[in-house]
């Protein structure tokens, strides 16, 4: 009797564990991930318009480097917006479901889209780094470069509270 008693307590608390607001996905971490996949589609749309830039300075100079590093750096910072944009779609929509079968299927989702960013991120960032060792010289490529280095490095510890 006392043996069925403790294994049926250490099932209660398994459930109970499973059912915590941790074992979801919660509204401040879609608040979160809104926040950086905004900051990501802001850099990029300020690269595409530098780049913009660099087509009118590349007619009059015709240094394609600036340009070059200016596009290389848009790239990237597409990407991470697309793993971001991945990761928040998933996570609103995890955050809003309200079943325990329903939100434990969708931090499942979330923990993979997360998993997949944190793969991807450090790519992007290496190839960031390597696009500004090109144009140590160019202002412009530096400022944009540490941006994206700066929102990979505020996004990778909200995308680890949601992977594994």
């Amino acid at each position: 009797m006392r043996k069925q008693l403790g294994s049926g307590l250490a099932a209660i608390i398994v459930l109970a564990i499973a059912a915590t607001p941790a074992a979801a996905v919660t509204r401040q971490d879609a608040r979160a991930l809104q926040a950086l996949y905004k900051r990501s589609l802001d850099l990029t749309q300020e690269l595409t318009d530098a780049v913009g830039g660099g087509v009118s300075q590349l007619n009059a100079t015709g240094d394609a480097q600036t340009l070059d590093c200016l596009d290389t750096l848009r790239e990237a910072a597409g990407d991470v917006s697309d793993q971001l944009m991945d990761v928040r779609d998933v996570s609103s929509l995890a955050a809003s479901l309200r079943h325990a079968p329903e939100r434990r299927a969708g931090r499942i989702a979330s923990r993979k889209a997360a998993a997949r960013a944190l793969e991807v991120l450090p790519v992007e960032a290496r190839q960031i780094n390597q696009t500004a060792s090109l144009c140590l010289t160019q202002t412009v490529v530096q400022q944009k470069a540490r941006d994206g280095l700066t929102l990979i490095n505020d996004a990778t510890p909200v995308l680890r509270r949601l992977a594994p």
